[in-house]
């Protein structure tokens, strides 16, 4: 069995990340603002976080969709041209 030695693009950047993530949300969380204000803060940049992820979701569902009408369209040729 092969030994794997190194990570691989996606495991640094995963990791890259994770840390900016956390990296973040400690430095918001002891910043010498007031609570409230730095609850307010966290509370916009997720709502654009999660507004961000929902376009690039609709982005990959775009992509699926357009990769399946290619397929259909290339298994719908092959299966003319058997017949």
């Amino acid at each position: 069995m092969a030994e794997r030695n190194g990570t691989t693009f996606l495991e640094v950047s995963m990791a890259f990340i994770l840390g900016a993530i956390f990296g973040a949300t400690f430095a918001l969380l002891y910043a010498p603002a007031p609570g409230t204000e730095t609850r307010r803060t966290l509370r916009e940049k997720a709502e654009g976080l999660r507004d961000q992820a929902e376009i690039a979701a609709q982005q990959v569902k775009q992509r699926i969709r357009k990769a399946r009408r290619v397929i259909e369209e290339e298994v719908g040729e092959e299966g003319a041209a058997e017949a």
